[in-house]
């Protein structure tokens, strides 16, 4: 058994204890570091997932018995991909799928939940890239009064871009398991934990592929225990520890490394004012005696604030801050760090347009001290418009990144092209 095999059942029983120890809920056990965050990111205020099953349930068009289903098609990113992947040869491409959700009601307390959602991605020319890709799992979904629980298990294959190191469409699989529990305290109190297990895996298209992304392959165990409270006129607040523990395969790219980090959760939805925000105070150490993981103390985190203005615009502003791993052998990580303002406005009551502008810093830390110092300073701008008609949906997105690198040949210009069609069949999200 592999080092990672061995350190993922470890984490697996550690899960299994917070199963039987801690009946306290969670909040959203999220990934220890975000290897890529796409230029202008801005989400819309989150919803619970209670609240998100409940509206699909009621939407679902299909009904045998007591199971309810909602089929799916949808086509993206259309486009045309320049100098793919660095291999000199430019070529047209898009993602198609088709598939089905379902939902069991079990009793009155507990939902069955499960998503089939395959997609096959085409390219004119490079046949070797086309594939099946997708989304599947299955969850289980509970509100016990004063207790709301999910447990779910998914596999995602998706080509999405790799890092802002390498902004270029990568095949990479994500197999998750996910717990959550929270407790109603009373008194705007409530308990929470969440474990995840996570292995991520980036799939090569061929035998060809001269970068080898899959040195940044992974499981990852992440664990949180807080207590979270609401504040009059709407706002929350939590604190806790989240506990990661990382392990790649060993070897000269092994960035094995764990830690346990402070957090700090606020969210405010108000009439015209929205506020997500989350910090984790980050202490980072190498694990195992293999590991070429670098010390790591700073904090990480995201903000985004939301002002509903005069009719329908409304003023975004957001940043954040992530650990992003490295696939070069000259550098640990970089620090992406980032801020940006958007603008949103309704055209009308089917389409509306969205504008950003975004500046941040991307700051490589070497192996060690005597490798090569790097810093890349970026600027992005861009826009999207989306329709959103009876029976089909239309999205269209562009941004440029321009990059200004103190590294020799680091120097660069990006364009992303995004596009989009559902035709009336679901909204094509898991749960």
């Amino acid at each position: 058994m592999s080092r990672r095999q061995e350190r993922f059942q470890w984490s697996l029983r550690i899960l299994e204890g917070l199963f039987l120890c801690l009946l306290v809920f969670s909040s959203i056990a999220s990934a220890q570091f975000t290897q890529y965050t796409p230029a202008g990111t801005f989400h819309e205020s989150r919803e619970t997932t209670e609240l998100i099953l409940e509206r699909n349930m009621e939407e679902a068009r299909w009904k045998a018995g007591r199971v309810l289903l909602d089929p799916w098609f949808g086509v993206r990113d259309i486009g045309y991909v320049s100098n793919v992947q660095g291999t000199g040869v430019s070529d047209y491409t898009a993602t198609a799928g088709i598939g089905v959700r379902g939902w069991l009601p079990v009793g009155s307390d507990f939902t069955l939940a499960a998503h089939f959602l395959p997609e096959y991605v085409w390219w004119k020319d490079l046949t070797s890239r086309n594939r099946w890709n997708g989304r599947y799992g299955a969850g289980l979904f509970g509100n016990l009064g004063r207790t709301g629980l999910e447990f779910s298990a998914t596999r995602v294959d998706d080509a999405t871009f790799f890092s802002r190191e390498f902004e270029d469409r990568v095949n990479t699989r994500v197999d998750e398991l996910l717990a959550k529990v929270e407790v109603d305290l009373g008194r705007s109190f409530k308990l929470f934990t969440s474990g995840t297990l996570r292995s991520i895996n980036y799939l090569p298209d061929d035998e060809d592929d001269q970068i080898r992304l899959s040195v940044v392959d992974r499981d990852e165990g992440i664990f949180r225990l807080g207590v979270g409270f609401t504040l009059p006129r709407g706002f929350e607040i939590g604190v806790g520890f989240e506990g990661s523990d990382v392990s790649f395969d060993p070897g000269p790219s092994d960035r094995s490394n764990s830690g346990l980090s402070p957090l700090i959760l606020m969210r405010y939805e108000g009439s015209s004012l929205s506020l997500n925000a989350d910090m984790a105070f980050r202490s980072l150490e190498p694990e195992g005696s293999g590991s070429r993981f670098v010390d790591y103390d700073g904090t990480t985190g995201h903000f985004q604030v939301g002002w509903e203005t005069m009719g329908r615009l409304q003023l975004q502003l957001f940043g954040g801050r992530d650990l992003v791993y490295s696939f070069s052998d000259l550098w640990a990580y970089f620090e992406d760090s980032s801020i940006g303002i958007g603008l949103l406005g309704g055209l009308n009551s089917w389409a509306s347009a969205r504008f950003f502008v975004e500046t941040g810093e991307n700051d490589y830390t070497p192996f060690d001290s005597t490798g090569p110092n790097r810093k890349d300073d970026y600027l992005a701008w861009g826009g999207n418009v989306d329709f959103d008609f009876d029976w089909i949906r239309v999205y269209l997105q562009v941004s440029r990144t321009s990059y200004d690198s103190n590294y020799p040949g680091a120097d660069r210009d990006l364009t992303i092209w995004s596009s989009s069609i559902s035709f009336g069949l679901g909204s094509g999200l898991s749960w």
